[in-house]
């Protein structure tokens, strides 16, 4: 008989005792490859996404290794897939392997941002919302 506690699909997988039924097995599996598949997709998503991004700033923006592009309009980040489509944005996407170290300085002032790694991990914050603020008193 069906167990009506299960949720879903899985509703319908009638059970033997404490276990499925054989016959039903294909359908735990299925369920089974259905939630690995929606894992990998989350845990995808943020990878394909940024590299999606670098391939439109480099193939339809032109930029390289080193260069800054100023995504405005909504028609600039077309192609993007995780970008908000009413927020700005001023992206590099450095290659420490081509470019060797880089030093980044960003000015005080009505900034914030961050900087982040292929995974969108923030490793650093700076401007307004980082650890230097404007009109913070220096010593």
């Amino acid at each position: 008989m069906p167990n009506p506690s299960l949720p879903g699909r899985l509703a319908r997988i009638t059970m033997n005792g404490e276990l499925p039924g054989r016959a039903d097995l294909p359908l735990i599996f299925d369920e089974l490859d259905y939630q690995m598949a929606c894992q990998a997709y989350l845990w995808a998503l943020p990878l394909v996404s940024y590299a999606q991004w670098q391939n439109q700033h480099r193939e339809v923006f032109g930029a390289n290794e080193v260069d800054l592009v100023h995504y405005v309009s909504y028609r600039d980040r077309l192609g993007l897939i995780t970008a908000n489509a009413n927020t700005p944005y001023i992206v590099g996407f450095f290659d420490l392997g081509v470019t060797g170290p880089l030093v980044i300085e960003v000015p005080e002032g009505h900034t914030a941002g961050g900087f982040s790694d292929f995974w969108q991990r923030e490793f650093g914050i700076p401007g307004e919302m980082g650890p230097i603020r404007v009109g913070a008193v220096r010593t």
